[in-house]
């Protein structure tokens, strides 16, 4: 009767050690699941982020090469523009002759 006791009470400390485990190891879980719903959300708004900045940047390589053939269309205006002036001075002076 004495041994049974005995190993009832070892059966009952490792039951005991057990359960412990069993609830600590729940308790991991518990945290690694709200962490992964946190970086499942993160991930989400990264990828958001970097959706609209891929939009972004598109938009402004649109917009960059709308701004370099303006200032391509203004140098040749003004280039034109002064080509003309001088052809009127020349002119002009050719006359005095």
């Amino acid at each position: 009767m004495a041994q049974l006791q005995k190993e009832l009470a070892e059966h009952t400390r490792g039951a005991a050690e057990l359960q412990l485990r069993t609830e600590s190891a729940e308790a991991s879980l518990s945290t690694a699941r709200a962490l992964l719903r946190k970086l499942d959300t993160e991930h989400r708004d990264w990828q958001t982020q970097f959706q609209e900045l891929t939009a972004r940047k598109e938009r402004l390589d649109v917009e960059a090469a709308n701004a370099a053939a303006l200032l391509v269309y203004q140098v040749i205006f003004l280039l034109d523009l002064l080509m003309k002036k001088m052809q009127h001075y020349i002119l002009g002076q050719l006359t005095l002759f």
